[in-house]
């Protein structure tokens, strides 16, 4: 073999094993911006969780007062209906069909309108089912939710304060109100 296809060689084989290996981190790494760093460990029982919250902060529900989830379970289906009273005084009632997702401890859970495509909601942070902290995919959906219409201040600043180490601005978070 002559001395420069040998070097065109090594050139190309180097340029792809860097190419490889560029392609290979860069999936590492979107795959731990996507996923919530916090996440329920341990038993997390979907039937304990089923039943009505108050939506009591989002990051995307402005306006809207007398917000509530309800997350029932039946044959393995879970069911969420969103019921809250927009600006204008009327009631808005929004139904998703629900799954879990793919972790193992099922504090996952994938949300969709019409069935098509499912969005992740990870359920990062649970007070004996009175008070949930839950995180989207990404840092533009975050809920605080309660069984009653208002939350302790220390419940309130504990949330708040996992939602910052998390790197979420709680500047964004809009704080609903329950009649």
């Amino acid at each position: 073999m002559e001395m420069k296809s040998i070097f065109t060689f090594l050139k190309n084989r180097g340029l792809l094993v860097c190419f490889t290996a560029l392609i290979l981190l860069s999936g590492c790494n979107n795959t731990n911006l996507t996923t919530p760093k916090r996440v329920i460990k341990g038993d997390f029982d979907i039937y304990k969780f089923s039943g009505t919250w108050y939506e009591i902060a989002s990051m995307n529900d402005a306006n809207l007062t007398n917000s509530t989830i309800n997350f029932s379970v039946y044959n393995n289906e879970i069911k969420v209906i969103k019921s809250s009273t927009a600006k204008d005084d009327k009631v808005v009632k929004d139904e998703y069909k629900a799954r879990f997702g793919l972790d193992d401890n099922k504090s996952m859970i994938e949300i969709s309108k019409f069935g098509l495509v499912y969005e992740p909601l990870y359920i990062v942070k649970i007070d004996a089912y009175k008070y949930a902290l839950i995180y989207g995919k990404d840092h533009k959906k975050l809920y605080i939710l309660s069984r009653t219409k208002q939350i302790p201040a220390l419940i309130e600043a504990i949330y708040l304060e996992n939602a910052k180490k998390d790197g979420y601005n709680v500047e964004d978070i809009k704080w609903i109100n329950q009649k």
